[in-house]
């Protein structure tokens, strides 16, 4: 079976907000993984402004994306749902 790996770039904005005390210690930074939220819960907001980019021959330019979620140490998973603009 041939695979065939899609070539993708991108550039622009990506902010954060989330319920924890800075820096938010439940999401992975760098090689350090995630560890427990700073009250229990840590419901957050994730946005990217894609100003220019592709994937593949799809292209992302002018894009808004929205994730929003929210972890819960009590249960060890995510719960979150992404918007972008539709085209």
């Amino acid at each position: 079976m041939q695979t065939t790996t899609k070539t993708w770039r991108v550039s622009g904005s990506y902010y954060e907000v989330c319920s924890c005390e800075a820096i938010c210690p439940c999401r992975r930074q760098g090689d350090r993984k995630g560890s427990r939220s700073t009250y229990g819960t840590c419901d957050f907001a994730l946005s990217w402004r894609i100003q220019d980019g592709h994937a593949g021959a799809i292209s992302l330019s002018d894009l808004n994306v929205l994730m929003t979620g929210t972890y819960s140490d009590a249960e060890i998973k995510t719960r979150s749902s992404q918007n972008s603009e539709r085209r």
